[in-house]
């Protein structure tokens, strides 16, 4: 069966038409998320067989696009052929594959979609390459002497990572839906001492979409550091605190769906281990032992290989929230010790307005502290009462906002 070219719609979809079928619709969301799992996990490649440096010929080549996953995550392979409308899986032991190397879906579907969506990490270079190849295939021109030593530069080209390092990403704006993407191929839900921990960490060639992504979310530390082998250089995003792993992360993505892989499982437990902090239900026993069982279970339920009866966590969070919490949110975010006027330790920012209205915002009440030369205590009171103290009226500026309105 031979394709039509693609129709793109600009607005909002990407319509496929083949011959003998109805125009197939595949939305544009879809298409972010899927840029977004490609640019975790996904490769463009060129093979050329009986290639022989030394003669610089080759017998045949194959353009491939592919994805390749862990067999647990069959159902998200599947998900994504049935939605492009091309493409085969193959599966060998625990490993599954999907991939495109029929040259009418790689010149109608696969090119186009990435044209539409641009990839946002180094493998947007990889996608330039592999697309140059698949035009001189569209034009009959590797038949050719000249076409020939074309596609051996480009074969070797998109082996080379060193051209993804002296290069920097063309970003188009990251949005929800490819988030969701690149966290199911490349984020991680888990615990650091069985705290909540949301993570990204890829190679150093990918920071900067590591620093677009800190600049979408206006929150979160880079670091970067040596493999333990010295072997290559690696870069991380984690985000640890609370109040942005309760009011940004859980809530983006309890919000709208944007997780398709094993991931999934992973935050459904997240999501609980953050409220068990959030809460301060880690201070108890019944709340803390909770903590641990789902952190020592963590990966477990997804993998098809494990045999461990099924632990029923939302259930025993429910029980555990019969018990009164022992930290009261108030006042949009601020947490407390139920019963008290006392504040959770969380490291809390100041805004600091003097009688001229200038302003001026600390990272912590210590740091207020120390550059204002008020003692903290003094300055919790205030925080607390809203009254003006030497000329100064200060506020909490610790809610951390995110709405981001995409289209």
């Amino acid at each position: 069966m031979t394709l039509a070219p693609t129709k793109i719609n600009n607005k909002n979809s990407v319509y496929i038409r083949k011959v003998h079928t109805n125009i197939k619709k595949i939305d544009t969301p879809f298409l972010e998320w899927l840029t977004g799992f490609v640019d975790a996990g996904g490769n463009f490649n060129i093979s050329l067989r009986n290639y022989s440096s030394q003669d610089n010929k080759y017998n045949s080549l194959i353009l491939t696009f592919q994805i390749g996953l862990n067999l647990d995550d069959l159902e998200v392979l599947k998900f994504i052929q049935k939605k492009l409308g091309c493409g085969k899986i193959s599966i060998s032991k625990n490993k599954c594959n999907f991939f495109v190397n029929d040259q009418a879906s790689l010149i109608n579907i696969i090119v186009p979609v990435f044209n539409f969506v641009p990839l946002k990490s180094s493998k947007y270079f990889q996608f330039l390459i592999f697309e140059k190849a698949v035009t001189l295939i569209k034009s009959k021109g590797h038949l050719t002497d000249r076409g020939r030593n074309e596609m051996i530069k480009f074969y070797h080209e998109i082996k080379n990572p060193s051209i993804y390092l002296k290069a920097s990403p063309a970003l188009s704006p990251i949005n929800k839906y490819w988030l969701g993407g690149f966290v199911d191929g490349d984020g991680s839900f888990s615990a650091h001492l069985n705290r909540p921990v949301f993570k990204f960490e890829n190679h150093v060639k990918e920071l900067p979409l590591f620093k677009a992504i800190v600049n979408y979310f206006q929150f979160g530390n880079i670091n970067t550091y040596k493999t333990r082998n010295n072997s290559s250089q690696v870069v991380t995003i984690e985000f640890n605190n609370i109040h942005f792993l309760k009011n940004v992360i859980v809530s983006l993505f309890t919000r709208i769906k944007l997780l398709n892989s094993k991931n999934l499982k992973d935050f459904n437990y997240f999501c609980i281990l953050v409220d068990i902090y959030y809460y301060g239900y880690h201070t108890i026993p019944e709340g803390k032992s909770l903590a641990i069982e789902i952190t020592s279970n963590w990966n477990n339920f997804r993998f098809s290989t494990y045999k461990t009866p099924f632990i029923d966590f939302k259930k025993k969070y429910q029980i555990l929230s019969n018990i009164p919490s022992p930290f009261v949110i108030k006042d949009g975010g601020l947490r407390f010790y139920r019963n008290t006027l006392n504040l959770v330790s969380d490291k809390i920012r100041i805004t600091a307005i003097d009688h001229l209205n200038n302003v001026a915002i600390f990272s912590s009440i210590s740091e207020c502290s120390r550059i204002l030369q008020i003692d903290r205590a003094t300055i919790k009171k205030y925080l607390l009462n809203g009254q003006i103290y030497k000329n100064y009226r200060f506020k909490f500026n610790n809610f951390i906002y995110f709405d981001r309105k995409e289209g």
